[in-house]
């Protein structure tokens, strides 16, 4: 069940830069662009992709009785890996924007 804490984190920081850029009317890489991640998708498609991870998130926190705010396990690992994703997927598009 704390897997999904960390899950939940992971697809919820992936939404975001897909759907930051997707609202802003900017192209960004995805994985429907061809070749996929390496290439961009356009806007709406990223809006649709980063409200896609942001619903599957809080379906999987919802499962798992929701996420308490405060000092925890669950919202700890949530936060983690939030914090992981986010830094690790800054590096990734800094390589592929380059």
């Amino acid at each position: 069940m704390l897997s999904l804490y960390l899950l939940s984190g992971l697809l919820f920081a992936n939404g975001i830069p897909h759907f930051v850029n997707g609202i802003s009317g900017k192209m960004f890489h995805s994985p429907f662009a061809s070749p996929p991640i390496k290439s961009l998708s356009s806007a709406v498609t990223n809006v649709i992709w980063g409200m896609s991870n942001f619903t599957i998130s809080l379906v999987i926190l919802s499962s798992v009785d929701g996420l308490i705010i405060g000092f925890n396990l669950p919202f700890a690992l949530f936060t983690a890996d939030f914090a992981r994703t986010s830094i690790g997927l800054s590096s990734i598009f800094a390589k592929l924007d380059s």
